[in-house]
C-alpha cells in the first residue's frame, strides 16, 4: 500500500489503519507514523489550521468541556481569560481526572461533587504555541517530539487556531503528494 492510500484511509476513519495479511492482523498505521514518514510537507500553520477554535474559560466546569469535546468531535480545547490562552484541557485530561475522581469520590457524593470540577483544576498550563506562519514541517516536529496532537495558532497574544495531526492528515489527503 502506498502511503498516500494510507493517509487517505486514516483521514476518512480518522484513527488508525490496521494493516493485515490474509484476514491476521500484521500491524497497524498510526497518524503519527504518517507523520513521521512524510518526506514532502510544504505550507505553514496557517494553511492546516481550525480558525476559531472552540474555547473554554478556567472557571468553566469540566462535565461542560467534556460535552464540548464529545459533541463537537475535537481533543482538546484551549482555556481562554480575558482572551489570553492560560492553558489548555484535552479529552485525556479529562479522562484522568475523572477516574481520579471516581477513586476519590463515594460513589453516593459523586453526583453532587461533580459539579465542583473545574476547567482550571485540570488543565495544562504550560501550553506549546505555534505562529500562523510556522512551517507545517516545524509544526509536525513539534507534535512529535512533545507527544502532543494539536497547538494552538498564535498571533503575537491573539488566538487564531488550532491545528492538530487530524487537519495535518486531512490536508494531505486532500492534496497530492510529491
Amino acid at each position: 500500500m502506498k502511503l498516500t492510500e494510507a493517509i487517505t484511509i486514516i483521514d476518512k476513519t480518522g484513527g488508525v489503519l490496521v494493516v493485515t495479511d490474509n484476514s491476521s492482523t500484521i500491524g497497524w498505521i498510526t497518524p503519527n507514523e504518517v507523520l513521521e514518514n512524510i518526506r514532502v510537507l510544504d505550507g505553514s500553520a496557517e494553511d492546516a489550521m481550525i480558525r476559531k477554535p472552540i474555547t473554554v474559560n478556567p472557571s468553566s466546569r469540566v462535565s461542560h468541556a467534556r460535552r464540548l469535546i464529545l459533541d463537537k468531535d475535537i481533543g482538546r480545547l484551549p482555556v481562554m481569560e480575558e482572551e489570553k490562552l492560560v492553558g489548555i484541557i484535552t479529552e485525556k485530561d479529562i479522562a484522568k481526572a475523572m477516574r481520579a475522581f471516581r477513586e476519590l469520590v463515594s460513589s453516593n457524593q459523586q453526583d453532587s461533587r461533580i459539579k465542583n470540577l473545574i476547567v482550571e483544576d485540570i488543565m495544562t498550563r504550560q501550553v506549546t504555541t505555534v505562529r500562523t506562519d510556522t512551517s507545517l514541517r516545524e509544526v509536525v516536529t513539534t507534535m512529535l517530539e512533545q507527544n502532543i496532537g494539536g497547538i494552538p495558532v498564535m498571533n503575537d497574544y491573539e488566538l487564531v487556531g488550532i491545528i492538530t495531526r487530524r487537519n495535518i492528515i486531512k490536508m494531505l489527503a486532500n492534496k497530492p503528494l510529491s
